[in-house]
Protein backbone atom coordinates (compact mmCIF):
# COMPACT_ATOMS: atom_id res chain seq x y z
CA UNK A 1 0.00 0.00 0.00
CA UNK A 2 2.65 1.91 0.72
CA UNK A 3 4.77 1.57 -2.44
CA UNK A 4 1.11 2.22 -4.51
CA UNK A 5 1.28 5.79 -2.50
CA UNK A 6 4.36 6.27 -3.54
CA UNK A 7 4.34 5.95 -7.22
CA UNK A 8 0.57 7.78 -7.14
CA UNK A 9 2.74 11.05 -5.37
CA UNK A 10 5.69 10.11 -7.58
CA UNK A 11 3.24 10.23 -10.68
CA UNK A 12 0.95 13.62 -9.79
CA UNK A 13 4.59 15.36 -9.38
CA UNK A 14 5.32 14.16 -12.78
CA UNK A 15 2.74 15.50 -14.22
CA UNK A 16 2.16 18.79 -12.48
CA UNK A 17 5.82 19.70 -13.72
CA UNK A 18 5.27 18.34 -17.09
CA UNK A 19 1.97 20.83 -17.08
CA UNK A 20 4.03 23.88 -15.78
CA UNK A 21 6.38 23.33 -18.64
CA UNK A 22 4.20 23.12 -21.22
CA UNK A 23 2.76 26.51 -19.71
CA UNK A 24 6.11 28.02 -20.20
CA UNK A 25 7.06 26.63 -23.32
CA UNK A 26 3.48 26.56 -25.27
CA UNK A 27 0.94 29.21 -26.04
CA UNK A 28 -3.06 28.65 -27.15
CA UNK A 29 -5.51 30.36 -28.60
CA UNK A 30 -9.17 31.33 -27.06
CA UNK A 31 -12.29 33.24 -28.52
CA UNK A 32 -15.94 33.51 -29.26
CA UNK A 33 -17.58 32.69 -32.07
CA UNK A 34 -20.80 34.95 -33.24
CA UNK A 35 -23.68 35.44 -35.59
CA UNK A 36 -23.61 38.60 -37.30
CA UNK A 37 -26.05 39.81 -34.84
CA UNK A 38 -23.38 39.05 -32.14
CA UNK A 39 -25.42 35.87 -30.83
CA UNK A 40 -22.95 32.87 -29.44
CA UNK A 41 -22.81 30.40 -31.99
CA UNK A 42 -22.53 26.49 -30.03
CA UNK A 43 -20.88 23.56 -31.27
CA UNK A 44 -19.02 25.41 -34.05
CA UNK A 45 -16.38 23.55 -35.23
CA UNK A 46 -12.56 25.05 -34.79
CA UNK A 47 -9.81 23.45 -36.86
CA UNK A 48 -6.22 24.92 -35.38
CA UNK A 49 -3.17 23.83 -37.50
CA UNK A 50 0.51 24.92 -37.29
CA UNK A 51 1.65 25.82 -40.91
CA UNK A 52 4.96 24.55 -40.41
CA UNK A 53 4.31 21.18 -39.23
CA UNK A 54 0.60 20.44 -40.22
CA UNK A 55 -0.21 19.90 -36.61
CA UNK A 56 -3.86 20.22 -36.28
CA UNK A 57 -5.70 20.44 -33.02
CA UNK A 58 -9.82 20.38 -33.57
CA UNK A 59 -11.97 22.89 -30.80
CA UNK A 60 -15.56 22.84 -30.26
CA UNK A 61 -17.41 25.97 -28.98
CA UNK A 62 -19.46 25.74 -25.93
CA UNK A 63 -22.98 27.52 -25.18
CA UNK A 64 -21.55 30.86 -24.92
CA UNK A 65 -19.70 30.42 -28.32
CA UNK A 66 -15.95 30.37 -26.68
CA UNK A 67 -13.39 27.70 -28.06
CA UNK A 68 -10.17 26.91 -26.55
CA UNK A 69 -7.00 25.36 -28.31
CA UNK A 70 -4.27 24.48 -25.87
CA UNK A 71 -0.68 23.75 -25.47
CA UNK A 72 0.51 24.35 -28.74
CA UNK A 73 4.08 24.38 -29.79
CA UNK A 74 5.15 28.14 -30.96
CA UNK A 75 4.75 29.13 -34.57
CA UNK A 76 2.11 30.68 -37.19
CA UNK A 77 -1.01 29.35 -37.35
CA UNK A 78 -3.79 29.05 -39.22
CA UNK A 79 -7.72 28.97 -37.43
CA UNK A 80 -10.84 27.49 -39.71
CA UNK A 81 -14.28 27.55 -38.17
CA UNK A 82 -17.15 26.00 -39.50
CA UNK A 83 -20.90 25.87 -38.38
CA UNK A 84 -24.36 24.58 -40.49
CA UNK A 85 -25.68 27.42 -42.47
CA UNK A 86 -22.87 29.59 -41.98
CA UNK A 87 -19.70 30.42 -44.78
CA UNK A 88 -16.41 28.74 -43.72
CA UNK A 89 -14.58 31.13 -41.48
CA UNK A 90 -10.56 31.51 -41.96
CA UNK A 91 -7.77 32.99 -39.92
CA UNK A 92 -3.94 32.79 -41.53
CA UNK A 93 -0.70 34.01 -40.18
CA UNK A 94 -1.67 34.31 -36.83
CA UNK A 95 1.69 33.91 -34.57
CA UNK A 96 1.64 32.33 -31.29
CA UNK A 97 4.49 32.94 -28.51
CA UNK A 98 5.20 30.83 -26.14
CA UNK A 99 3.37 30.83 -22.85
CA UNK A 100 0.98 33.63 -24.19
CA UNK A 101 -2.86 33.20 -24.83
CA UNK A 102 -3.80 34.68 -28.27
CA UNK A 103 -7.11 35.79 -28.86
CA UNK A 104 -8.89 35.49 -31.87
CA UNK A 105 -12.53 36.09 -32.58
CA UNK A 106 -14.98 35.04 -35.51
CA UNK A 107 -17.81 36.63 -36.58
CA UNK A 108 -19.48 34.25 -39.17
CA UNK A 109 -21.99 35.21 -42.04
CA UNK A 110 -24.72 33.90 -43.28
CA UNK A 111 -23.92 31.19 -45.89
CA UNK A 112 -23.14 27.76 -48.01
CA UNK A 113 -19.94 26.01 -45.76
CA UNK A 114 -18.29 25.86 -49.29
CA UNK A 115 -18.22 29.23 -49.37
CA UNK A 116 -14.85 30.55 -47.30
CA UNK A 117 -14.60 34.34 -45.84
CA UNK A 118 -11.01 34.42 -45.27
CA UNK A 119 -9.13 37.14 -43.21
CA UNK A 120 -4.92 37.35 -42.61
CA UNK A 121 -3.07 37.89 -38.54
CA UNK A 122 -6.66 39.42 -37.15
CA UNK A 123 -6.73 39.11 -33.95
CA UNK A 124 -6.82 41.23 -30.57
CA UNK A 125 -4.53 43.76 -30.40
CA UNK A 126 -4.61 43.76 -26.23
CA UNK A 127 -4.07 40.64 -24.14
CA UNK A 128 -6.97 40.62 -22.34
CA UNK A 129 -6.20 37.15 -20.88
CA UNK A 130 -3.50 37.62 -18.67
CA UNK A 131 -2.03 40.95 -16.73
CA UNK A 132 2.24 39.79 -17.03
CA UNK A 133 4.23 42.57 -19.04
CA UNK A 134 6.61 40.68 -21.52
CA UNK A 135 9.29 41.95 -24.34
CA UNK A 136 8.91 39.49 -27.14
CA UNK A 137 11.83 39.38 -29.94
CA UNK A 138 11.15 36.97 -32.70
CA UNK A 139 13.50 35.15 -35.05
CA UNK A 140 13.69 37.72 -37.82
CA UNK A 141 14.21 40.14 -35.32
CA UNK A 142 17.52 37.96 -33.59
CA UNK A 143 19.00 37.37 -36.97
CA UNK A 144 18.98 41.45 -37.63
CA UNK A 145 19.56 42.97 -34.59
CA UNK A 146 23.46 43.90 -34.03
CA UNK A 147 24.73 41.27 -31.14
CA UNK A 148 28.64 41.33 -30.06
CA UNK A 149 29.77 37.95 -29.41
CA UNK A 150 26.36 36.59 -30.59
CA UNK A 151 25.11 36.66 -26.97
CA UNK A 152 21.39 35.74 -27.02
CA UNK A 153 21.01 37.12 -23.48
CA UNK A 154 22.23 40.63 -24.55
CA UNK A 155 18.39 41.19 -25.82
CA UNK A 156 17.49 41.19 -21.73
CA UNK A 157 18.81 44.94 -21.70
CA UNK A 158 16.12 46.00 -24.79
CA UNK A 159 13.44 45.49 -22.38
CA UNK A 160 12.07 48.96 -19.95
CA UNK A 161 13.70 48.55 -16.47
CA UNK A 162 16.70 47.05 -17.71
CA UNK A 163 20.23 48.00 -16.98
CA UNK A 164 23.88 46.74 -18.11
CA UNK A 165 26.10 47.07 -15.24
CA UNK A 166 28.56 45.57 -16.13
CA UNK A 167 31.89 46.26 -14.74
CA UNK A 168 29.51 47.37 -12.11
CA UNK A 169 28.11 44.29 -10.36
CA UNK A 170 30.15 40.81 -10.37
CA UNK A 171 26.94 38.68 -9.59
CA UNK A 172 25.54 36.23 -12.61
CA UNK A 173 22.81 37.45 -14.29
CA UNK A 174 23.78 38.09 -17.89
CA UNK A 175 25.69 41.23 -16.96
CA UNK A 176 21.57 43.22 -16.47
CA UNK A 177 19.33 44.58 -13.14
CA UNK A 178 16.44 44.61 -14.20
CA UNK A 179 13.60 46.34 -12.08
CA UNK A 180 15.80 47.61 -9.69
CA UNK A 181 16.53 43.85 -8.80
CA UNK A 182 19.88 42.08 -7.88
CA UNK A 183 21.31 40.97 -11.17
CA UNK A 184 21.60 37.18 -9.99
CA UNK A 185 17.70 37.52 -9.14
CA UNK A 186 17.14 36.70 -13.16
CA UNK A 187 15.50 33.69 -14.13
CA UNK A 188 16.50 31.27 -17.16
CA UNK A 189 14.56 28.92 -19.56
CA UNK A 190 15.14 27.07 -22.31
CA UNK A 191 11.98 25.73 -24.06
CA UNK A 192 10.34 25.79 -20.59
CA UNK A 193 13.00 24.05 -18.52
CA UNK A 194 15.56 25.33 -16.34
CA UNK A 195 18.67 26.67 -17.20
CA UNK A 196 19.89 29.11 -14.36
CA UNK A 197 22.78 28.34 -12.16
CA UNK A 198 22.95 27.47 -8.11
CA UNK A 199 25.10 31.23 -8.40
CA UNK A 200 22.55 32.68 -10.65
CA UNK A 201 23.51 33.27 -14.64
CA UNK A 202 22.53 31.19 -17.11
CA UNK A 203 24.09 27.22 -17.39
CA UNK A 204 23.99 27.43 -21.19
CA UNK A 205 23.77 29.64 -24.02
CA UNK A 206 22.16 28.86 -27.12
CA UNK A 207 23.38 29.67 -30.63
CA UNK A 208 21.73 32.97 -32.04
CA UNK A 209 20.46 31.18 -34.74
CA UNK A 210 18.30 28.31 -32.56
CA UNK A 211 16.24 30.81 -31.61
CA UNK A 212 12.89 30.83 -32.51
CA UNK A 213 11.72 33.39 -29.85
CA UNK A 214 13.52 34.75 -27.19
CA UNK A 215 10.84 36.32 -24.76
CA UNK A 216 11.55 37.99 -21.21
CA UNK A 217 8.78 38.96 -18.36
CA UNK A 218 9.49 41.82 -16.12
CA UNK A 219 6.80 41.95 -14.08
CA UNK A 220 3.19 40.08 -13.22
CA UNK A 221 4.28 36.66 -13.54
CA UNK A 222 2.51 33.34 -12.81
CA UNK A 223 3.23 30.57 -10.22
CA UNK A 224 5.79 28.85 -12.51
CA UNK A 225 8.04 31.39 -13.12
CA UNK A 226 8.34 31.94 -9.07
CA UNK A 227 11.43 30.76 -8.03
CA UNK A 228 13.23 34.57 -9.98
CA UNK A 229 12.48 37.94 -8.47
CA UNK A 230 14.09 39.88 -11.51
CA UNK A 231 13.28 39.41 -15.42
CA UNK A 232 12.48 35.58 -16.56
CA UNK A 233 13.65 35.10 -19.56
CA UNK A 234 12.37 31.73 -21.78
CA UNK A 235 14.24 31.22 -24.52
CA UNK A 236 12.01 28.50 -27.36
CA UNK A 237 14.53 26.82 -29.90
CA UNK A 238 13.97 26.24 -33.33
CA UNK A 239 12.22 22.71 -34.76
CA UNK A 240 12.43 21.03 -38.08
CA UNK A 241 9.21 21.00 -40.16
CA UNK A 242 7.48 20.20 -43.43
CA UNK A 243 10.40 21.70 -45.25
CA UNK A 244 13.98 21.47 -45.32
CA UNK A 245 15.58 25.11 -44.05
CA UNK A 246 19.31 25.66 -42.48
CA UNK A 247 21.42 28.85 -42.50
CA UNK A 248 25.38 29.48 -42.02
CA UNK A 249 27.72 32.11 -41.20
CA UNK A 250 30.84 33.19 -40.70
CA UNK A 251 32.43 36.03 -38.81
CA UNK A 252 36.24 37.10 -39.39
CA UNK A 253 38.47 39.51 -38.30
CA UNK A 254 41.73 39.76 -39.80
CA UNK A 255 45.06 42.19 -39.33
CA UNK A 256 45.07 42.31 -43.17
CA UNK A 257 41.88 44.30 -43.03
CA UNK A 258 43.14 46.39 -40.35
CA UNK A 259 45.87 49.20 -39.45
CA UNK A 260 47.98 49.37 -37.23
CA UNK A 261 47.20 51.55 -34.32
CA UNK A 262 49.41 55.10 -33.07
CA UNK A 263 50.99 53.61 -30.35
CA UNK A 264 52.83 50.92 -32.69
CA UNK A 265 53.25 53.43 -35.29
CA UNK A 266 54.99 55.87 -32.79
CA UNK A 267 57.96 53.67 -31.73
CA UNK A 268 57.76 51.70 -35.55
CA UNK A 269 56.01 48.40 -34.06
CA UNK A 270 55.17 46.17 -36.72
CA UNK A 271 51.33 45.68 -36.97
CA UNK A 272 50.14 42.48 -34.77
CA UNK A 273 48.39 39.19 -35.97
CA UNK A 274 44.99 38.70 -35.57
CA UNK A 275 42.77 36.15 -36.61
CA UNK A 276 39.42 35.94 -35.39
CA UNK A 277 36.82 33.19 -36.99
CA UNK A 278 33.35 32.53 -35.77
CA UNK A 279 31.47 29.89 -37.66
CA UNK A 280 28.53 27.41 -38.29
CA UNK A 281 25.60 26.52 -39.42
CA UNK A 282 21.91 25.02 -38.96
CA UNK A 283 19.29 22.80 -40.87
CA UNK A 284 16.24 21.07 -40.12
CA UNK A 285 13.46 19.40 -42.10
CA UNK A 286 11.25 16.05 -41.93
CA UNK A 287 11.96 12.80 -40.89
CA UNK A 288 8.05 11.06 -41.72
CA UNK A 289 5.87 14.62 -42.99
CA UNK A 290 3.25 15.69 -40.41
CA UNK A 291 4.87 13.48 -37.82
CA UNK A 292 8.48 13.53 -36.96
CA UNK A 293 11.25 16.38 -37.64
CA UNK A 294 14.98 17.25 -36.79
CA UNK A 295 16.71 20.41 -36.46
CA UNK A 296 20.55 20.47 -35.99
CA UNK A 297 22.90 23.19 -35.65
CA UNK A 298 26.52 23.52 -35.29
CA UNK A 299 29.16 26.43 -33.87
CA UNK A 300 32.56 26.85 -33.54
CA UNK A 301 35.36 29.33 -32.86
CA UNK A 302 38.83 30.15 -33.79
CA UNK A 303 41.19 32.95 -31.93
CA UNK A 304 44.58 33.87 -32.48
CA UNK A 305 46.49 36.77 -31.86
CA UNK A 306 50.24 38.23 -31.10
CA UNK A 307 51.05 40.56 -28.61
CA UNK A 308 53.77 43.55 -29.54
CA UNK A 309 57.13 42.14 -28.47
CA UNK A 310 58.36 43.31 -25.75
CA UNK A 311 61.49 43.24 -23.99
CA UNK A 312 62.00 40.51 -20.80
CA UNK A 313 64.53 39.37 -18.16
CA UNK A 314 64.81 35.75 -18.20
CA UNK A 315 67.20 33.33 -16.39
CA UNK A 316 70.40 32.59 -18.17
CA UNK A 317 70.96 29.60 -20.65
CA UNK A 318 74.16 28.94 -18.02
CA UNK A 319 71.92 29.13 -15.42
CA UNK A 320 69.16 26.98 -16.89
CA UNK A 321 71.75 24.09 -17.69
CA UNK A 322 72.91 24.43 -14.46
CA UNK A 323 69.55 23.68 -12.96
CA UNK A 324 69.07 20.71 -15.57
CA UNK A 325 72.21 19.02 -14.19
CA UNK A 326 71.46 19.77 -10.84
CA UNK A 327 67.59 18.87 -10.72
CA UNK A 328 67.25 16.31 -13.48
CA UNK A 329 63.60 15.91 -12.24
CA UNK A 330 62.29 18.75 -11.13
CA UNK A 331 59.66 21.05 -12.76
CA UNK A 332 62.09 23.69 -13.55
CA UNK A 333 64.32 21.55 -15.54
CA UNK A 334 61.24 20.26 -17.31
CA UNK A 335 60.26 23.20 -17.98
CA UNK A 336 64.20 25.11 -19.21
CA UNK A 337 64.63 21.99 -21.40
CA UNK A 338 61.45 22.37 -23.29
CA UNK A 339 60.83 25.55 -23.58
CA UNK A 340 63.74 27.24 -23.94
CA UNK A 341 64.12 31.27 -25.14
CA UNK A 342 63.17 31.60 -28.72
CA UNK A 343 65.64 34.89 -28.66
CA UNK A 344 68.85 34.08 -26.55
CA UNK A 345 69.34 37.86 -25.66
CA UNK A 346 72.25 39.51 -23.85
CA UNK A 347 73.41 38.96 -20.18
CA UNK A 348 71.56 41.80 -17.77
CA UNK A 349 73.36 44.74 -16.63
CA UNK A 350 73.23 46.88 -13.30
CA UNK A 351 74.39 50.78 -13.57
CA UNK A 352 77.86 49.96 -13.30
CA UNK A 353 77.70 47.39 -16.38
CA UNK A 354 78.52 44.45 -14.96
CA UNK A 355 76.98 41.60 -15.60
CA UNK A 356 74.21 40.09 -12.75
CA UNK A 357 75.42 37.17 -11.19
CA UNK A 358 74.37 34.92 -8.01
CA UNK A 359 76.37 37.31 -5.83
CA UNK A 360 75.44 40.31 -7.01
CA UNK A 361 71.23 38.80 -7.81
CA UNK A 362 71.33 38.06 -3.75
CA UNK A 363 72.98 41.16 -2.52
CA UNK A 364 70.52 43.27 -4.73
CA UNK A 365 67.99 41.13 -3.54
CA UNK A 366 66.56 40.60 -7.42
CA UNK A 367 64.50 37.86 -5.81
CA UNK A 368 62.43 39.48 -3.12
CA UNK A 369 62.27 36.68 -0.73
CA UNK A 370 64.53 38.83 1.63
CA UNK A 371 67.76 36.15 1.79
CA UNK A 372 71.03 38.02 0.71
CA UNK A 373 73.66 35.62 0.38
CA UNK A 374 73.68 31.87 -0.65
CA UNK A 375 74.32 30.61 3.05
CA UNK A 376 70.73 31.34 3.66
CA UNK A 377 69.48 29.20 0.87
CA UNK A 378 71.88 25.86 2.47
CA UNK A 379 69.97 26.20 5.73
CA UNK A 380 66.36 24.45 6.00
CA UNK A 381 66.06 26.75 8.80
CA UNK A 382 65.65 29.55 6.70
CA UNK A 383 64.35 28.29 3.07
CA UNK A 384 61.65 26.23 5.16
CA UNK A 385 62.07 22.59 4.63
CA UNK A 386 65.31 19.75 4.41
CA UNK A 387 64.18 19.04 0.62
CA UNK A 388 64.78 22.64 -0.73
CA UNK A 389 67.92 23.29 1.26
CA UNK A 390 69.13 20.07 -0.19
CA UNK A 391 68.88 20.99 -4.15
CA UNK A 392 69.95 24.17 -3.45
CA UNK A 393 73.03 22.68 -1.98
CA UNK A 394 73.21 20.68 -5.20
CA UNK A 395 72.81 23.91 -7.42
CA UNK A 396 75.30 26.35 -5.46
CA UNK A 397 77.58 23.68 -3.81
CA UNK A 398 78.57 24.32 -0.52
CA UNK A 399 81.82 26.82 0.75
CA UNK A 400 83.87 26.32 3.87
CA UNK A 401 83.11 30.34 4.22
CA UNK A 402 79.07 28.64 3.53
CA UNK A 403 79.75 26.48 6.63
CA UNK A 404 81.61 28.87 8.88
CA UNK A 405 78.51 31.15 8.08
CA UNK A 406 75.92 28.04 8.94
CA UNK A 407 78.07 27.67 12.39
CA UNK A 408 78.48 30.89 13.53
CA UNK A 409 75.69 31.62 16.92
CA UNK A 410 74.42 34.65 14.95
CA UNK A 411 73.80 32.92 11.86
CA UNK A 412 69.67 33.55 12.48
CA UNK A 413 68.18 35.06 15.32
CA UNK A 414 67.44 31.64 16.62
CA UNK A 415 71.39 30.70 16.36
CA UNK A 416 73.32 28.83 14.19
CA UNK A 417 71.80 26.65 11.45
CA UNK A 418 70.30 23.26 12.99
CA UNK A 419 71.47 21.21 10.04
CA UNK A 420 75.17 22.09 8.46
CA UNK A 421 75.60 20.35 5.53
CA UNK A 422 79.29 19.39 4.43
CA UNK A 423 81.80 20.37 1.85
CA UNK A 424 80.46 19.76 -2.08
CA UNK A 425 80.94 21.15 -5.40
CA UNK A 426 77.42 23.08 -7.11
CA UNK A 427 76.46 23.38 -10.71
CA UNK A 428 76.71 26.76 -10.99
CA UNK A 429 79.48 29.42 -10.65
CA UNK A 430 78.66 32.11 -7.65
CA UNK A 431 80.78 35.05 -9.20
CA UNK A 432 81.39 35.62 -13.25
CA UNK A 433 78.81 33.81 -15.19
CA UNK A 434 75.43 35.88 -15.82
CA UNK A 435 72.23 34.69 -13.81
CA UNK A 436 69.79 36.75 -15.73
CA UNK A 437 69.64 37.58 -19.74
CA UNK A 438 67.46 40.25 -21.27
CA UNK A 439 65.47 39.34 -24.42
CA UNK A 440 62.75 39.88 -26.20
CA UNK A 441 59.34 37.78 -26.25
CA UNK A 442 57.36 37.60 -29.62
Amino acid sequence: MTKLRFCLSFLCVLVLVAGALAQVQNGQFTGTVTDPSGAAIANAKVTVTNVGTNLSVTSTTNSAGLYTAKELPVGTYKIKVEAPGFKTGSNTDLVLNAGSIQRADFKMQLGQAREVVEVSGEVSAVNTEDSKLANIVDSTQVANLPLNGRNIYDLIQMAPGAVNVRGVVSENGANTVVNGLRENFNGFLINGSSNKGLSGGAVNQPIEDTVQEFQQLTLNMSAQYGNSAGSSTNIVTKAGTNSFHGSGWEFNRNDYFDANNFFNNHTDTPRQALRFNQFGGTFGGPILKDKLFFFLSYQDSRFRESAPPTTVTVESPQFRQAVISALPSSTAALLYGNFPATITGTPHTLEDGSVVDLNSYLSNEFGGSGLTDAAHYLCPDTVGTPLIAARMQSLLGVTAADVAALSSPTFTAAGPCSSIPGLQAGTFPRTGVPLLYDTVAI
